[in-house]
């Protein structure tokens, strides 16, 4: 008796382990050498969309109400707001050598909807920093002249013009106002995504980015702020990611090793909360945090754990980080409570099958839930019975971790059990 005892145990930590071990995936996630493509990804697929970092230059807010202008830092664009400037003022020729005196504006790394354009933005006033809402027309008329600086390569004047009837239109032109260009950008060209892109190369739109609810996370290069040898907070060309607006995102110093959820408090809507300094370059090679746990809700409220395994630098452009789906874990912070009486058995089990569900004496109905990781109720039972010992005969669910919540009216318990085939 004592043996079999035995061999059932190793059987059921075997298959324990391996379960655990199947929730926990191995990403790689590539921007190619030199850190070339954007990659957007989705924790449920995987990436999503690999493409060329450089195919854009400018790209226009399509959802919400901030009208966002960004431009492509991570390119190596920079801009700088000219002072005084006003919509007369784009045909005056500008100087080159000014620019070092002029302010630097960059895309805001909290926020998709606050670009390098709009400096000083307030929506509630109808103030959009490279342009103000007329009431009279319900269009944003541009009132600022900026000037793109893309290093080595070239510098130009540009004014956003109006946003008028779902279009975006501007004007370019060198300092000089030479070769003057016009370009659109229309909101009904990308439904369904945060930005419609402009490339100042071909002259036209670009479909650069996913469909919003298609990705939860975006790699690449950016520019973030970053302390200085004096220790000051500039700007600073980082790579690293970026996470979906509709995305929030909890950092857990030291939680590598827990899967305890963090307080609903901690996660945050700052795109940049994972951001770059998951690792650092010391002693000529990169230093990656693997200590640390992010946790991230997607748009579907799934919630998942990634901690960062390893990091190619710029030779390869290539991340790795162990990925685990702890949506289940969640109910852990309700006041639901797993308690040590009601005991399931087996509580590794095949879909369709029975488990054993042995409870404490109750003086009222018990209702038995089963409930997936969204949330979902997929099955439930009423025990009117006296009876502490009941078989509860399972639907055909797909593998994967679920809970057993256990009511009674008045005090409630949760289980999990575990589907492997």
């Amino acid at each position: 008796m004592g043996s079999k005892l035995r061999i059932f145990t190793a059987t059921l930590f075997f298959l324990i382990a391996n379960i655990v071990t199947a929730q926990q995936i191995l990403q790689e996630i590539s921007m190619k050498p030199g850190y070339s493509d954007q990659v957007y990804v989705s924790l449920e697929k995987g990436a999503v969309k690999s493409v060329a970092l450089a195919e854009w230059d400018l790209g226009f807010e399509i959802k919400g109400r901030t009208s966002s202008i960004i431009v492509n830092e991570g390119k190596g664009w920079e801009l700088y707001y000219v002072p005084g400037s006003t919509q007369e003022s784009f045909s005056l020729p500008l100087d080159e050598g000014d620019i070092a005196q002029w302010e630097r504006v960059i895309n805001s790394p909290l926020s998709w909807s606050s670009g390098a354009f709009n400096r000083n933005m307030d929506a509630n006033l109808g103030t959009y920093g490279w342009g103000e809402y007329d009431p009279s027309t319900h269009a944003v008329k541009g009132n600022a002249v900026y000037v793109m600086k893309l290093v080595g390569t070239m510098t130009k004047k540009i004014m956003i013009t109006a946003l008028v009837g779902g279009k975006y239109m501007f004007k370019y032109a060198n300092l000089d106002g030479t070769e003057e260009k016009s370009g659109e950008v229309a909101k009904s060209d990308f439904d369904g995504r945060n930005f419609g892109y402009y490339s100042f190369t071909t002259g036209d739109v670009v479909d650069h980015e996913p469909d919003d609810n298609q990705w939860d996370m975006v790699f690449g290069k950016y520019v973030d702020y970053a302390q200085d040898p004096s220790g000051n907070e500039v700007p600073y060309s980082v790579t690293g990611i970026r996470t979906n607006g509709s995305v929030t995102v909890a950092k857990v110093p030291n939680g590598a090793a827990s899967n305890s959820m963090p307080d609903a408090s901690a996660f945050s809507t700052n795109i940049n909360t994972i951001g770059y300094n998951w690792k650092s370059f010391t002693g000529g090679a990169w230093v990656l945090d693997t200590t640390s746990a992010y946790y991230i809700k997607n748009q579907n409220n799934k919630i998942y754990k990634i901690v960062f395994k390893s990091f190619g630098g710029n030779a390869t452009g290539t991340t790795t980080f162990m990925q685990q789906d702890v949506t289940l874990s969640s109910l852990d912070n309700t006041h639901l409570s797993e308690k040590p009486y009601d005991v399931i058995f087996p509580t590794i089990l095949q879909s369709g099958t029975s488990f054993l569900l042995q409870l404490q004496p109750r003086e009222d109905v018990t209702n038995v839930s089963i409930i997936d990781y969204t949330g979902k109720t997929l099955f439930s039972t009423i025990l009117t019975s006296v009876d502490t010992l009941h078989t509860i005969t399972l639907p055909s669910l797909p593998i994967g971790q679920y809970a057993v919540m256990i009511h009674d009216g008045i005090h409630t318990n949760v289980k999990k059990i575990f589907i492997y085939q």
